[in-house]
């Protein structure tokens, strides 16, 4: 028995909106899997970025951006990454190292609009090849290598683990931390 005519155009227009989502899906998911492979990753070399000097510890470098809606809302986790980096000392002491395109004065505001402390603050014009997404944070040893990175807004179980990371004596005196990123 054929399906009425109204009855059959509503079954086209949900078969074509099922299509159209299977190819929104799937165009995301080859984006995020492109983008990825640009992402920095453990054990690889810190990428250059201009003005900066790594300390003779860890450091904790967290891009970041004003007017980034997730960079907002990662600030209340981000003020407790200051208190607990600099717990330690020697090669267990982290540096916290916020990094961003904006321009100075605009992440000072920002910085204090949130009471968040860092320990310096690198400005630069370029986009630094390897960190495509802010907000993200990067611990590197003082050799330039990656211990360890973590993309976009966090949830709690991760916010977490970077603050155990963070916490936890070095046992290695290149500064290399054992946990890998999800």
């Amino acid at each position: 028995m054929p399906l009425p005519r109204d009855r059959t155009a509503s079954t086209v227009l949900a078969a074509s909106l099922v299509l159209a989502v299977l190819a929104v899906g799937l165009r995301m998911e080859y984006s995020s899997a492109e983008a990825d492979s640009d992402v920095v990753v453990a054990e690889s070399p810190l990428p250059e970025i201009s003005g900066l000097t790594l300390p003779k510890s860890r450091a904790l470098l967290v891009f970041m951006s004003a007017d980034c809606r997730y960079s907002v809302e990662s600030a209340p986790f981000w003020k407790k990454l200051w208190p607990t980096a600099s717990l330690g000392s020697g090669t267990s002491h982290t540096e916290v190292i916020a990094v961003t395109r904006d321009r100075r004065a605009k992440i000072d505001d920002y910085l204090a609009d949130h009471a968040i402390v860092v320990d310096a603050v690198l400005t630069t014009d370029a986009t630094v090849p390897g960190i495509p997404f802010v907000p993200m944070l990067v611990l590197a040893d003082q050799a330039g290598m990656v211990l360890n990175r973590w993309i976009g807004l966090l949830d709690k179980a991760t916010e977490n683990q970077v603050l155990s990371v963070l916490a936890a004596p070095n046992p290695h005196p290149t500064g290399r931390i054992t946990t890998r990123p999800p």
